[in-house]
């Protein structure tokens, strides 16, 4: 049975892809697709500019977009957002993405703690023998 409803709790770069992959597959279906984001903009690890043009392809594809909002869950497949109720068939949850920098030295990552590669995806601290 195919789901009538999409919720997608987190506007990063894995919720915003989501969203668009969903919007994608649901025309012929007629689902539904929201995507619920806490920040102003969608994709905070890219600029302003960016994520507000993510969110208007997103939202030709058909996506409800709510920013500035965090998901509270109330139910299997409810969640109050602000003072909306939105239900779904299908709830992904794409928050909290963290760096896994256990691998690497500390001088390898960047400020936020990601691992740092250069164009080639060579770690940076281990002469070309190591890769992202």
């Amino acid at each position: 049975m195919a789901s009538k409803s999409f919720l997608i709790v987190g506007g990063g770069l894995v919720g915003a892809e989501l969203a668009g992959d969903d919007a994608y597959h649901s025309k012929k279906s007629e689902s539904k697709v929201t995507l619920i984001h806490s920040g102003p903009f969608l994709c905070p690890d890219t600029d302003e500019q960016a994520g507000k043009m993510i969110q208007g392809q997103l939202k030709k594809s058909g996506v409800q977009v709510i920013l500035n909002t965090r998901a509270e869950k109330k139910s299997e497949g409810a969640f109050k957002c602000g003072d909306e109720e939105v239900k779904a068939d299908r709830v992904i949850m794409t928050v909290g993405l963290q760096p896994n920098n256990s691998f690497v030295k500390a001088d390898a990552c960047d400020e936020k703690g990601w691992v740092d590669a250069d164009i080639n995806l060579r770690v940076k601290g281990y002469n070309g023998r190591v890769f992202a």
